[in-house]
């Protein structure tokens, strides 16, 4: 099986996980905190750059709405 034939049998939410980009950003919470280490938070990119802070099931379903979706 090529990797063509790979991504034609996905099926729309599958393709759409595939498509999802992750990137983590650190956060070091308020000021008045004073952390000198930051937690980080996840982000999904969708393939429209839409980004869903900490939401994959977002994120996934604006992914599958945005493949349904007529090309401009």
């Amino acid at each position: 099986m090529t990797n063509e034939e790979w991504i034609r049998s996905l099926s729309r939410k599958e393709l759409a996980h595939e498509l999802l980009r992750m990137t983590q950003e650190p956060d070091y919470g308020d000021d008045d905190d004073g952390w000198n280490l930051p937690f980080f938070r996840d982000f999904y990119i969708c393939s429209d750059d839409t980004e869903f802070c900490e939401d994959y099931d977002g994120a996934l379903e604006h992914e599958c709405w945005w493949l349904a979706q007529e090309k401009e």
